[in-house]
């Protein structure tokens, strides 16, 4: 109950919606509004009731969501503007990978990427955010533990990989993708070395707002699976899909 209120409140938090079922201090009996309807717009008696909704929403936010789920809330890094916004390969590589072919997804589909809020799992389909370009980049496989989901921007660059002295360039092709309402797929891109030389063997590719771009709004990265990057010679040995009939049967 909230003080000086005859109303009662419940929250869904699932959902995040408000549901009531007490009376307000007109004696109008309120009910749980319909899914995908706010609380605000419950009709009660023929009148629109504002005032007590807004004071039991504004009271339930500051009890957080983390007492509303009984349970400490995981790391999570906002922007300046309290925003959650992360970006997230939707499609898995396949794999292995060999220097000089091309970086595809699972039987040779196309990786795309999106930008969600990470406070509702939704897509971002508007703003200069869901059109902004980013770098494709190369990073340690140590990076971040797998159930991990925040960092930041330092942490994130401070893991990216550069090619060893006297090689070209690590990663070749279209380093950079343009999303268009919030979804972006990545160009053609070959590794041109291995992955023996670094400690741990195994690469990540990573995705990235690059410096100057959508200033005071903090988009974290996005990061692949761990893979290892084999000499082409080794290609002669990888299974083709889809397979062939003169394929060898190992």
């Amino acid at each position: 109950m909230l003080p000086g209120k005859d109303v009662a409140a419940l929250m869904n938090v699932k959902t995040r919606r408000l549901a009531c079922s007490s009376r307000n201090v007109n004696g109008c009996y309120c009910r749980g509004s319909k899914s995908g309807q706010s609380a605000e717009a419950l009709l009660i008696s023929g009148t629109l009731i504002f005032g007590e909704f807004e004071e039991v929403e504004r009271a339930l936010a500051k009890i957080g969501p983390a007492m509303l789920n009984g349970r400490s809330s995981p790391k999570r890094i906002e922007g300046p503007d309290g925003r959650n916004l992360q970006l997230h390969f939707r499609s898995r590589l396949s794999l292995p990978l060999f220097t000089g072919g091309k970086v595809e997804g699972k039987q040779g589909a196309a990786i795309h990427v999106v930008l969600v809020d990470g406070s509702t799992g939704q897509l971002v389909i508007s703003g200069p955010e869901a059109s902004v370009k980013l770098d494709v980049v190369v990073l340690e496989v140590d990076f971040n533990n797998e159930d991990e989901e925040g960092w930041t921007q330092e942490e994130f660059e401070s893991h990216v990989v550069k090619e060893r002295e006297g090689k070209r360039p690590l990663l070749h092709g279209d380093l950079q993708l343009t999303l268009k309402d919030g979804v972006g797929t990545l160009g053609d891109l070959i590794f041109t070395d291995n992955s023996s030389w670094i400690r741990t063997r195994k690469f990540r590719l990573g995705l990235k707002v690059p410096s100057g771009f959508c200033e005071g709004i903090r988009i974290r990265e996005a990061k692949t699976e761990a893979f290892t990057v084999k000499d082409h010679r080794g290609e002669l040995y990888k299974k083709h899909y889809p397979p062939a009939l003169n394929d060898e049967v190992w």
